[in-house]
């Protein structure tokens, strides 16, 4: 009987651990004499050798229940592995790949009436009479079989048509696949580039609250030692609890970023995933003579 609780989708792939050491493991230990006979000792090898196999069961389980895209511990993804992930998982992406299979399906299916139709049936019947005044019974039994053949000569181009349309539609699905993609790839690349950004700005407001602490550190200071009024201590209190707020709120926008780089990769939103620093200052030497010269041979 099955539990109304539905379970979890990758429940069936991860084995329980206490329903196994119950094979595993002997809660009862059996004590044999000095001197086992032969069938207690064929016994015995027989429960290890059972045991050993359940053991490796369970080992292969537990490795084979590991997701498969499951991001590495501690390696961070770069802007090609995250698109190419977005593109094998997203939902979206197979069901305009499913749309597209349709539809040059149905460009076979509009094509189908020009091509040569036949259809064979066969049928059997049996009856059966009795007659209350002669006492007698009769049985008839009847088979037909019918095959029919046919041929389309000409429609005045309708199936042609049909055809047609198919293939444009065909063409349709195939450029929305293309769009999909597309918008996917953006999606993927705008969320890589927050997630990077979220990240700088929570190292730049975590210097911000320490500047701020270290005013507020040389305002008291100050104050101690009667140079500075009170107020320069309170607007330097007020500057740190605003640098702290913005630091909480660049946390979180890391977090926000996190979880639409996830969804975007059609994984658990909760996932830590980590992206390469791909943001790194680099000079770029140019010469302007030769780019003006570039510039006045493409004109």
């Amino acid at each position: 009987m099955f539990s109304p609780q539905a379970p979890r989708p990758d429940s069936f792939l991860r084995p329980n651990l206490a329903n196994f050491s119950r094979f595993v493991s002997d809660p009862e230990p059996v004590h044999y004499s000095s001197n086992p006979t032969p069938r207690r000792r064929n016994r015995r090898r027989r429960e290890l050798k059972h045991r050993a196999g359940l053991a490796i069961l369970f080992l292969v389980l537990s490795v084979s229940a590991e997701p498969s895209g499951a991001q590495t511990p501690g390696q961070a993804l770069t802007l090609e592995q995250a698109i190419a992930m977005a593109l094998e998982r997203q939902p979206q992406i197979m069901a305009r790949i499913g749309d597209l299979a349709a539809a040059q399906a149905r460009v076979d299916q509009a094509l189908s009436p020009l091509l040569p139709q036949s259809t064979i049936s066969w049928s059997a019947s049996r009856s059966q009479s009795t007659s209350s005044l002669t006492q007698s019974r009769s049985v008839g039994t009847g088979t037909t079989l019918q095959i029919t053949a046919s041929q389309l000569l000409f429609d005045f181009g309708k199936n042609f048509a049909a055809t047609d349309a198919a293939k444009a539609n065909a063409e349709v699905s195939r450029g929305d696949l293309e769009l999909e993609k597309d918008l996917l790839i953006q999606t993927v690349k705008e969320s890589y580039f927050t997630l990077l950004l979220s990240k700088r700005l929570v190292a730049v407001n975590d210097r911000a609250l320490e500047r701020a602490d270290l005013n507020l550190r040389s305002a008291k200071g100050f104050f101690e030692v009667g140079t500075r009024p009170k107020s320069d201590v309170t607007r330097a209190e007020v500057d740190v609890a605003n640098a702290r707020v913005d630091l909480i709120r660049a946390r979180n926008a890391v977090r926000l970023a996190r979880v639409a780089l996830n969804t975007a990769l059609a994984i658990e939103v909760n996932a830590p995933t980590e992206v390469r620093e791909i943001l790194a200052y680099a000079p770029f030497p140019v010469d302007p003579a030769q780019l003006a010269q570039e510039a006045l041979r493409r004109r």
